[in-house]
């Protein structure tokens, strides 16, 4: 007999709304918990990225249904945060494009403090 998928309703039945944001970390971090017995992670497929926004969004859809609209904006603030405290720095390691596109911007002063940097390193090559 095949199983079927668990349905969202199943999977979030437990989340109130003082909830959703341990309930969703505490899934992410199964789900990226390391997989190899020197505590590495595995390497990190895209769809695995792309699961961390399904995920979020079923459950604000969950959230949205039961009534728990207040909850939404905890949810993208708390998805947010976890890219960016454990998606972003593997990506970074593994030099992706997709961080250096659609990661923070440079600042003007950031830049402008490179090009000095760069001046004062060129001018005293003489």
């Amino acid at each position: 007999m095949s199983s079927s998928p668990t349905s969202p309703s199943k999977v979030f039945q437990d989340v109130n709304k003082n909830s959703p944001c341990l309930m969703l970390i505490v899934i992410l971090d199964e789900h990226f918990a390391p997989a190899t017995s020197g505590g590495r992670r595995r390497d990190l497929a895209w769809s695995a990225v792309l699961s961390v926004y399904v995920l979020a969004g079923q459950m604000a859809l969950h959230c949205h249904n039961s009534g728990m609209e207040a909850v939404l904006p905890q949810i993208q603030e708390c998805v947010g945060g976890y890219i960016e405290r454990v998606i972003c720095p593997e990506l970074w390691d593994k030099g992706s494009g997709f961080v250096t596109r659609f990661g923070k911007k440079p600042t003007l002063e950031g830049e402008v403090k490179k090009v000095i940097l760069i001046y004062f390193l060129w001018k005293s090559r003489d």
